[in-house]
């Protein structure tokens, strides 16, 4: 959608949520959750051929961003 409206891609980290809900479980338990919102990755000029490439640099900004 960001390729076709030729608008950055925002990568979004929620930092906690694996305490305040673990997996398998389906209740959530009181706790701290941390939003992240990272730099833009600009799509200005890619094309619906790009979409791999674009989701690449968002998953790795968003892995550098899961680490810290």
């Amino acid at each position: 959608m960001a390729i076709k409206a030729q608008v950055p891609a925002v990568p979004v980290a929620l930092h906690g949520t694996a305490e305040a809900m673990p997996r398998g479980r389906f209740w959530v338990k009181p706790g701290v959750v941390r939003v992240e919102v990272g730099a833009p990755i600009l799509t200005t000029g890619l094309t619906i051929d790009d979409r791999d490439q674009l989701m690449e640099a968002v998953r790795a900004r968003l892995t550098e961003m899961l680490r810290r």
